[in-house]
């Protein structure tokens, strides 16, 4: 059994990628290329949907709002699996919230934002005193926010909403990754803490749940053997903004960053995709409707409230 790791920086975190190869008839060269592709791929990607560089594909897209743009196959992609899961999760996962995560001062990279001490010199009221930006954002979460056309791969964002893949590229990314290396193997891609696992493996793979309130501790270990697994925090990415604590998850049903006792939600998942979008809606829901809305889909789930208590399913913590 050989075992290859690689490391690097894309989408604004760190990649792991770890693969188990037992075939003698695959090369070290070969495997290296598989791995050269990987870390290529990621920053294509990275260069298709990010909001935080200009010359983006979905950041032109932006600026084009009302009109039918033609796009390359990979946003399109992209953009369809956010329509799947707006329709899911009934709105609850909304990716026209750009605008309103903007107003919150995330315009920026995170680790830009704390480069430059925060946004402390920020009045918080400049938030709420932009309503308009909040009726935008309830008229939308009726519909998804932009029409796709697969003969065409065009798409057209209604007019006054800016689209954010934030909380599903990564994922996606992770997934198509995964599928390619399976080729060549077993092993697992994470990214920032969304992990999929690929290939057939003995033993089960060990996933440590880190506890929000202290990184350098696990609140449980989950054993998985396929799959995906992603955490949702409104801590990790939280900044002081005057006299308020701000975070970057914005509840679609105000346009406002969440006001929830949920502070971390690791749900397992078929697919990273999904566990990105999943994890979000189990911080958004009530911590009663989260867990049956995951039970419904068979997954397991761990929530830490605010004061630090954890609750599991009985898929996940007994």
């Amino acid at each position: 059994m050989s075992e290859q790791r690689l490391s690097f920086q894309a989408m604004n975190t760190h990649i792991e990628v770890l693969l188990e190869t037992e075939n003698p008839i695959r090369s070290q060269q070969e495997i290296e290329f598989a791995l050269r592709r990987t870390r290529m791929f990621f920053h294509q990607m990275e260069a298709i949907c990010s909001r935080f560089r200009p010359e983006s594909e979905l950041s032109r897209l932006n600026r084009h709002a009302g009109q039918t743009m033609a796009v390359s196959s990979l946003l399109f992609a992209v953009l369809q699996a956010a329509a799947n899961a707006f329709q899911e999760t009934d709105g609850l996962y909304h990716p026209g919230l750009l605008h309103q995560l903007e107003l919150t001062r995330y315009d920026r990279s995170f680790e830009l934002i704390l480069a430059q001490g925060g946004t402390d010199n920020i009045n918080s009221a400049n938030i709420h005193s932009e309503t308009s930006a909040n009726t935008t954002c309830k008229t939308a979460a009726r519909d998804c926010p932009f029409e796709l056309d697969a003969n065409n791969l065009t798409v057209r964002i209604q007019k006054g909403i800016k689209i954010d893949l934030g909380g599903i590229a990564k994922g996606w990314t992770v997934d198509h990754a995964a599928s390619f290396l399976e080729k060549w193997g077993c092993g697992f891609v994470n990214a920032g803490g969304d992990l999929r696992i690929f290939g057939k493996r003995r033993g089960p793979w060990l996933v440590g749940v880190e506890n929000p309130f202290d990184t350098d501790s696990d609140l449980t270990v989950l054993s998985l053997y396929s799959g995906a697994v992603a955490t949702s925090s409104r801590i990790k990415r939280s900044w002081n903004q005057g006299r308020k604590r701000m975070h970057h998850l914005i509840d679609p049903r105000t346009g406002l960053p969440m006001e929830t006792q949920t502070a971390a939600a690791t749900v397992t998942a078929p697919t990273a995709c999904q566990a990105d979008v999943w994890a979000k809606v189990m911080v958004l829901l009530d911590r009663e409707t989260a867990f049956s809305w995951i039970e419904k889909r068979g997954q397991q789930a761990i929530v830490v409230d605010e004061n630090g208590q954890v609750w599991g399913n009985e898929y996940g913590l007994a």
